[in-house]
């Protein structure tokens, strides 16, 4: 999932809980905070802030309104907003954090980064197990002999 894809999900979480009535103060407060920290990102597109005021649950519809949006104001390598995201991932849909549903891909330009949490969302500091794959191991260099 791209940092543009998981920004769309929460938002639609965040909506979905709010018009269903499901939202409790947490879940209102993360969606707040989210859309507060978009709306200052996308200050200069009034269109994409519309989009945000509308309250989209939809995330197809999100994404085909806001995507472009998100993409040109770099929303989607910006780590406070990814971490409000996953925040309020984690309060709309617990089950689907935990299993992995909402797990970051980002592709660079030195290689691929898939980040992932074994017990939900992590959010500035990472205390459970990482773990750091970089394919195949290199061959360790031989022990330096007598002198």
């Amino acid at each position: 999932m791209t940092g543009i894809e998981l920004i769309v999900a929460a938002l639609a979480g965040g909506a979905t809980a709010g018009l269903t009535g499901a939202a409790d103060t947490a879940v209102q407060d993360a969606y707040a905070a989210l859309r507060d920290l978009l709306r200052r990102k996308l200050s200069s597109r009034r269109d994409a802030e519309q989009v945000l005021d509308a309250q989209v649950p939809e995330p197809s519809e999100l994404l085909s309104r806001l995507g472009d949006d998100l993409d040109a104001v770099g929303a989607g390598n910006d780590s406070q907003v990814l971490v409000a995201a996953q925040r309020l991932l984690g309060l709309v849909d617990p089950g689907g954090t935990a299993s992995g549903r909402y797990a970051l891909t980002a592709h660079g330009k030195t290689g691929d980064l898939h980040i992932t949490t074994n017990y939900g969302t992590a959010a500035s500091t990472i205390t459970g197990p990482v773990t750091i794959s970089y394919g195949q191991l290199p061959i360790p260099p031989a022990q330096p002999g007598p002198a």
